[in-house]
Protein backbone atom coordinates (compact mmCIF):
# COMPACT_ATOMS: atom_id res chain seq x y z
CA UNK A 1 0.00 0.00 0.00
CA UNK A 2 2.53 2.31 0.79
CA UNK A 3 4.53 2.05 -2.61
CA UNK A 4 0.82 1.93 -4.73
CA UNK A 5 0.57 5.54 -2.62
CA UNK A 6 3.99 6.92 -3.85
CA UNK A 7 3.00 5.95 -7.23
CA UNK A 8 -0.03 7.80 -7.21
CA UNK A 9 1.42 10.82 -5.34
CA UNK A 10 4.30 10.71 -8.34
CA UNK A 11 1.48 10.71 -10.88
CA UNK A 12 -0.63 13.21 -10.02
CA UNK A 13 2.51 15.69 -8.99
CA UNK A 14 3.94 14.61 -12.55
CA UNK A 15 0.19 15.19 -14.13
CA UNK A 16 0.12 19.04 -12.49
CA UNK A 17 3.72 19.38 -14.00
CA UNK A 18 4.50 20.12 -9.78
CA UNK A 19 8.41 20.16 -11.04
CA UNK A 20 8.18 21.53 -14.45
CA UNK A 21 9.78 19.61 -17.11
CA UNK A 22 11.16 17.50 -14.27
CA UNK A 23 9.27 13.97 -13.53
CA UNK A 24 9.30 12.27 -10.28
CA UNK A 25 10.17 8.45 -10.80
CA UNK A 26 9.05 6.40 -7.76
CA UNK A 27 11.35 3.02 -7.72
CA UNK A 28 10.23 0.29 -5.55
CA UNK A 29 12.65 -2.60 -4.22
CA UNK A 30 11.69 -5.63 -1.91
CA UNK A 31 13.79 -5.65 1.21
CA UNK A 32 12.71 -9.00 2.16
CA UNK A 33 12.63 -7.90 5.58
CA UNK A 34 16.15 -7.97 5.65
CA UNK A 35 18.21 -5.58 7.57
CA UNK A 36 21.14 -6.41 4.95
CA UNK A 37 19.14 -6.16 1.84
CA UNK A 38 17.84 -2.74 3.50
CA UNK A 39 21.36 -1.61 3.67
CA UNK A 40 22.50 -2.61 0.26
CA UNK A 41 19.49 -0.91 -1.09
CA UNK A 42 20.13 2.37 0.29
CA UNK A 43 23.25 1.78 0.12
CA UNK A 44 23.07 1.04 -3.64
CA UNK A 45 20.61 3.96 -4.71
CA UNK A 46 22.31 6.59 -1.95
CA UNK A 47 24.96 6.29 -4.20
CA UNK A 48 22.71 7.26 -7.75
CA UNK A 49 23.27 10.64 -8.12
CA UNK A 50 19.47 10.46 -9.70
CA UNK A 51 18.38 9.57 -6.63
CA UNK A 52 17.50 12.52 -4.03
CA UNK A 53 15.81 10.84 -1.56
CA UNK A 54 15.10 7.46 0.05
CA UNK A 55 11.25 6.22 1.60
CA UNK A 56 11.51 3.24 3.55
CA UNK A 57 12.21 0.96 5.18
CA UNK A 58 9.39 0.35 7.06
CA UNK A 59 10.14 -1.64 10.05
CA UNK A 60 12.41 -0.40 13.04
CA UNK A 61 14.59 -3.44 12.60
CA UNK A 62 15.77 -2.26 9.16
CA UNK A 63 15.11 1.22 9.10
CA UNK A 64 17.62 1.74 11.91
CA UNK A 65 20.50 0.14 10.57
CA UNK A 66 19.60 1.59 6.91
CA UNK A 67 19.45 5.48 8.36
CA UNK A 68 22.93 5.15 9.72
CA UNK A 69 24.03 4.24 5.85
CA UNK A 70 21.67 6.94 4.84
CA UNK A 71 23.56 9.80 7.09
CA UNK A 72 26.81 8.33 5.62
CA UNK A 73 25.84 9.17 2.35
CA UNK A 74 24.11 12.33 2.88
CA UNK A 75 20.58 11.39 1.17
CA UNK A 76 16.90 11.98 3.38
CA UNK A 77 15.58 8.63 4.07
CA UNK A 78 11.86 8.61 5.27
CA UNK A 79 11.01 6.08 7.22
CA UNK A 80 7.64 4.20 7.71
CA UNK A 81 8.73 3.30 11.44
CA UNK A 82 8.34 5.63 14.51
CA UNK A 83 11.35 5.01 16.72
CA UNK A 84 13.04 8.09 17.39
CA UNK A 85 16.75 6.25 17.15
CA UNK A 86 16.22 6.98 13.07
CA UNK A 87 16.68 10.52 14.14
CA UNK A 88 19.60 9.48 16.14
CA UNK A 89 21.66 8.10 13.47
CA UNK A 90 22.12 11.57 12.00
CA UNK A 91 20.67 14.74 10.33
CA UNK A 92 19.66 12.26 7.15
CA UNK A 93 17.18 10.24 8.75
CA UNK A 94 13.63 10.82 9.59
CA UNK A 95 10.04 9.03 10.88
CA UNK A 96 7.09 9.20 9.14
CA UNK A 97 4.92 8.37 12.94
CA UNK A 98 4.68 10.02 15.96
CA UNK A 99 6.89 7.85 18.33
CA UNK A 100 5.51 5.65 20.86
CA UNK A 101 5.87 7.87 23.82
CA UNK A 102 3.10 9.83 21.87
CA UNK A 103 0.92 7.45 20.56
CA UNK A 104 0.77 4.81 22.65
CA UNK A 105 -0.87 6.82 25.80
CA UNK A 106 -3.35 8.21 23.43
CA UNK A 107 -4.17 4.13 22.88
CA UNK A 108 -3.96 3.07 26.51
CA UNK A 109 -6.46 5.40 27.61
CA UNK A 110 -8.83 5.03 24.89
CA UNK A 111 -8.92 1.05 25.42
CA UNK A 112 -9.25 1.91 30.17
CA UNK A 113 -11.48 4.71 29.63
CA UNK A 114 -14.07 3.58 26.09
CA UNK A 115 -13.05 0.11 25.39
CA UNK A 116 -13.41 -0.58 29.52
CA UNK A 117 -10.45 -3.17 28.92
CA UNK A 118 -9.27 -4.46 32.16
CA UNK A 119 -6.85 -6.80 31.15
CA UNK A 120 -4.90 -7.75 28.37
CA UNK A 121 -2.44 -9.40 26.60
CA UNK A 122 0.70 -8.05 24.71
CA UNK A 123 1.80 -10.01 21.48
CA UNK A 124 4.96 -7.97 19.84
CA UNK A 125 7.70 -8.06 18.22
CA UNK A 126 11.14 -8.83 20.98
CA UNK A 127 13.33 -8.21 17.46
CA UNK A 128 12.15 -4.93 16.25
CA UNK A 129 13.02 -2.05 18.55
CA UNK A 130 9.68 0.18 17.52
CA UNK A 131 7.45 -3.26 18.51
CA UNK A 132 9.35 -3.53 21.65
CA UNK A 133 8.99 0.19 22.72
CA UNK A 134 5.36 0.75 21.47
CA UNK A 135 4.37 -2.45 23.75
CA UNK A 136 6.15 -1.31 26.76
CA UNK A 137 4.64 1.73 26.82
CA UNK A 138 1.41 0.90 27.01
CA UNK A 139 1.72 -1.86 29.03
CA UNK A 140 3.12 1.50 31.54
CA UNK A 141 0.33 3.56 30.59
CA UNK A 142 -2.46 0.90 30.97
CA UNK A 143 -0.89 -1.10 34.12
CA UNK A 144 -1.10 2.88 36.10
CA UNK A 145 -4.67 2.90 35.44
CA UNK A 146 -5.18 -0.22 37.08
CA UNK A 147 -5.74 -2.76 33.81
CA UNK A 148 -3.61 -6.49 34.41
CA UNK A 149 -1.36 -8.07 32.07
CA UNK A 150 -2.93 -11.54 30.65
CA UNK A 151 -0.06 -12.46 28.95
CA UNK A 152 3.21 -11.06 27.55
CA UNK A 153 4.74 -12.88 24.48
CA UNK A 154 7.61 -11.66 22.48
CA UNK A 155 7.98 -13.60 19.57
CA UNK A 156 10.76 -13.45 16.70
CA UNK A 157 10.01 -11.88 13.78
CA UNK A 158 11.33 -15.04 11.70
CA UNK A 159 8.48 -17.12 13.67
CA UNK A 160 5.84 -18.21 11.73
CA UNK A 161 4.10 -21.01 14.31
CA UNK A 162 2.18 -19.59 17.11
CA UNK A 163 -0.66 -22.57 17.90
CA UNK A 164 1.04 -22.67 21.31
CA UNK A 165 1.19 -18.98 22.02
CA UNK A 166 -2.28 -18.51 20.68
CA UNK A 167 -3.21 -21.70 23.30
CA UNK A 168 -2.00 -19.52 26.61
CA UNK A 169 -3.57 -16.19 25.57
CA UNK A 170 -6.93 -17.81 24.82
CA UNK A 171 -6.60 -19.79 28.27
CA UNK A 172 -5.60 -16.38 29.98
CA UNK A 173 -9.11 -15.01 28.80
CA UNK A 174 -7.88 -11.38 28.40
CA UNK A 175 -10.37 -8.70 27.33
CA UNK A 176 -8.42 -7.48 24.60
CA UNK A 177 -5.32 -8.43 22.63
CA UNK A 178 -2.34 -6.24 21.56
CA UNK A 179 -0.50 -7.43 18.70
CA UNK A 180 2.21 -5.65 17.19
CA UNK A 181 3.85 -7.94 15.09
CA UNK A 182 4.90 -7.61 10.71
CA UNK A 183 2.04 -9.42 9.08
Amino acid sequence: PMADGMKLAADELNAANFLGADKIKVIVVDNASDRGQSMTAVTRYGNDPEVIAILGPNSAAQAIPSSSVANELKVPLLTGTNTPVVNKAGPWGFIAAHPAEVTMPLLGNYAISRGKVRNCAFFYAQDNEASVGMSNDLRKVTEGQGMKVAEVVGVKTTESDFSAIATRVVAAKPDCVFMLTLA
